[in-house]
């Protein structure tokens, strides 16, 4: 229920991620905190398509012979003992989705844009089984160079974000190559209906992560709480 849209407007839902960060920045270093909390989570997390649908017609388009990949705003390499992209990969190939067969070539690392900031310092964006990685750059010129790299100039791209500005950053690199590009903004999370939340669950939530560093689900604190 913390990561869900309608919760976070709550005053609820203000007070626990206002606690949550603050605790985050009393660390010694916040942003790698952050990274690896969240990497936690994302390692225990059972993913589920806001949409079933939406994998069916990934394989329908796949099964037409057009070519469908991942366009995401993921850090590479390791974190931790994590390496984000293999995790990445997997996570969509547990609810079914497979971009590994739109290339032959499996792994691509532009080492020649490296990220400066921050805990994605030293860090570069890639290619890794049909997902295409951003780390810390934007999604259009990273999706120009793959396909620079690639020698690729598609008649049309169409693409699908929840992020308005990233949608915005591709139409702007397709454009000045010349490709015909239709963007959605698609925020069907937001459609989600508002669920009961327990003030002891958040109370349990917020004290574990204190005390190990981990977001556990709202099962498991409902489970340690009753």
């Amino acid at each position: 229920i913390i990561f869900q849209p309608w919760f976070r407007k709550t005053e609820v839902g203000k007070k626990f991620w206002a606690q949550l960060i603050k605790h985050g920045e009393s660390q010694e270093d916040p942003l790698d905190f952050k990274l690896n909390v969240l990497t936690k989570r994302m390692i225990n997390n059972v993913d589920q398509p806001i949409e079933p649908g939406v994998v069916n017609l990934i394989k329908t388009l796949q099964e037409r012979g057009l070519t469908v990949i991942a366009l995401t705003h993921c850090i590479t390499g390791f974190v931790g003992g994590t390496l984000m992209q293999k995790l990445r990969y997997e996570k969509l190939l547990e609810v079914g989705i497979d971009f590994s067969s739109s290339f032959e070539q499996q792994e691509i690392i532009f080492d020649d844009l490296t990220s400066l900031r921050g805990c994605h310092r030293g860090r570069h964006p890639m290619f890794y089984k049909g997902i295409l990685l951003t780390d810390a750059f934007a999604k259009g010129p990273v999706l120009g160079k793959f396909l620079d790299v690639m020698k690729l100039k598609p008649k049309k791209v169409i693409f699908f974000d929840d992020n308005e500005s990233y949608v915005k950053s591709v139409q702007e690199e397709m454009e000045k190559r010349g490709i015909i590009f239709k963007g959605f903004v698609y925020r069907a999370i937001d459609t989600l209906p508002p669920q009961d939340f327990d003030q002891k669950i958040l109370d349990y939530q917020l004290k574990y992560l204190k005390e190990h560093d981990e977001i556990i689900s709202d099962k498991e604190a409902r489970e340690a709480v009753y």
